[in-house]
């Protein structure tokens, strides 16, 4: 379920005028010997939402009738977050097993290369290819070696660019995608 974004609506100065004429005629001693230090803040807040309330300006779009209905809204959305941040995480985990599991021959590099990863240039490929060379001389490699050296050539750079971060997002992306789709759904 998507809720719309909150905004507060902004005032003209007439209306700002109004606030605080609504301001004036509220107790002030009352708001301070009730809310202390921010008594005169919850004066002009309660004077605000009186102006907006007989002006007819909503804070909020359209859709919550009450804050008590945009309250449960968002609580609701937040429960589904953490929902899906859960299950993120738990795909996230079985494809970085699975990467670890499964043997990486030159058929499947070149797979990856092609269709999992072409959007990265020859230069930084060759890069990473070099760097899982060196990593991997004369040991059967897994996927989990080939994102390994991914991710030292692109987010352990010293130097790191732009670039170097977005393709590095792009890669995980698309690794655990093709794990997740290719390698699990596959066995």
């Amino acid at each position: 379920m998507k809720f719309k974004e909150l905004r507060e609506a902004t005032l003209t100065k007439t209306q700002i005028k109004k606030v605080h004429d609504k301001a004036d005629d509220l107790p002030k001693n009352d708001f301070i010997k009730r809310y202390g230090k921010d008594g005169d803040s919850v004066r002009f807040a309660t004077a605000t939402k009186m102006v907006k309330k007989e002006l007819g300006i909503e804070d909020y779009e359209e859709g919550f009738k009450s804050d008590a209905q945009r309250r449960a809204a968002f609580a609701s959305g937040y429960k589904e977050k953490g929902k899906k941040k859960k299950e993120q995480v738990s795909e996230m985990m079985s494809a970085f097993s699975e990467m670890d599991r499964t043997i990486l021959d030159e058929g499947m590099l070149r797979h990856i290369a092609n269709n999992v990863i072409p959007r990265i240039a020859d230069g930084t490929f060759g890069k990473i290819y070099r760097k899982f060379s060196e990593d991997n001389k004369g040991n059967s490699a897994t996927v989990w070696d080939w994102y390994n050296a991914c991710t030292d050539v692109l987010w352990k750079n010293p130097n790191q660019t732009k670039a170097d971060f977005s393709n590095n997002a792009y890669v995980t992306d698309r690794m655990i995608e093709f794990t997740n789709k290719e390698l699990i759904e596959v066995d």
